[in-house]
């Protein structure tokens, strides 16, 4: 996870030094105003960023920014490529530290065990901390000599201390939530790309995880195999699993979403209910950047029951 994240901040830099781009159509002077109307709930907070910054070599990829997920709430980020959105992903559970701010997790900071006094966790404390929070890769992140159910059974003995058995039960039941009963031991390499994706998915609930973190999934996958993630992910959001979506399928946020968010030139720009961000009074800056996406992938039914 270290050498991806090292590699794609390179190639971040290089493609905002390459130019504007798509990130045109939303006016880059200073920091934008803000389209905001975040709906009163009770649920409890899960996750609450509090102004996260970060610069890559000095140049800025992610503005002051905060945002707050309730427990069961789907937030779907969307925004052109290199707008900071991967980036607040991953200061959400700390794998990209952020420069300033704080990141608080059911009510607890993940950098420092005294936010007023600045005091730093370790940071094998800091692993702990984010633990409780499952990251989906866009490039899967699997091992290729091990079999789909070792996949996911790895955290449960490893991280979890669970008995190899067991983990294993527990893998089986996981894989037959995603539909892939029949794929237990099959290699990544037998699997097509959005059944590696799915046992991904069935990897990170295994560690029973207060929210999932969603890095643009279905990006790496080919066109007739994004639906079927896209499929267990909107089934995931039935079930009340607490997600936040970095994609560019604006189908999956109209479908799934409860509150949508748009990144651009590092800044949140809109976050809104899905409702008003796709009504008619949406923003002139989300209108301008629906314009210029292509159609997206339809969301199928799943392709098997949730294994009980």
């Amino acid at each position: 996870t270290l050498i991806q994240s090292r590699i794609e901040r390179r190639f971040a830099i290089k493609g905002r030094e390459g130019g504007a781009g798509p990130s045109a159509v939303v006016s880059q002077a200073g920091a934008p105003k803000l389209a905001e109307h975040v709906m009163a709930s009770d649920a409890p907070v899960v996750i609450d960023a509090q102004g996260v910054s970060k610069r890559f070599s000095g140049q800025p990829a992610l503005a002051p920014t905060d945002l707050l997920v309730r427990k069961g709430e789907v937030v779907v980020v969307l925004g052109p490529s290199g707008s900071g959105k991967s980036t607040l992903l991953r200061t959400l559970n700390w794998i990209e530290p952020a420069d300033d701010g704080d990141v608080w997790i059911e009510g607890e900071s993940i950098p420092f065990r005294d936010s007023e006094r600045q005091v730093r966790r370790s940071e094998s404390e800091i692993d702990t901390m984010r633990r409780r929070i499952g990251m989906v890769f866009q490039n899967f992140a699997l091992f290729p000599t091990y079999t789909a159910r070792q996949n996911v059974a790895l955290g449960l003995i490893r991280l979890m201390g669970m008995k190899r058995q067991e983990a294993l039960a527990r893998a089986d039941g996981l894989l037959a939530r995603v539909g892939l009963a029949d794929k237990t031991h099959a290699f990544p390499v037998e699997l097509s790309g959005g059944q590696r994706q799915r046992v991904a998915i069935a990897r990170a609930l295994s560690m029973e995880p207060i929210a999932l973190l969603f890095d643009e999934p279905t990006s790496a996958l080919d066109p007739e195999t994004v639906g079927e993630v896209l499929a267990i992910m909107k089934d995931l959001a039935a079930q009340g699993v607490t997600m936040v979506v970095v994609t560019h399928e604006v189908a999956f946020a109209r479908q799934a979403a409860d509150r949508v968010v748009l990144m651009d030139a590092g800044h949140k720009v809109m976050d809104l209910p899905v409702a008003e961000a796709f009504g008619p009074n949406a923003p002139d800056r989300f209108k301008a950047f629906l314009s210029l996406v292509a159609p997206t992938t339809t969301i199928t039914a799943r392709v098997s029951e949730p294994a009980h």
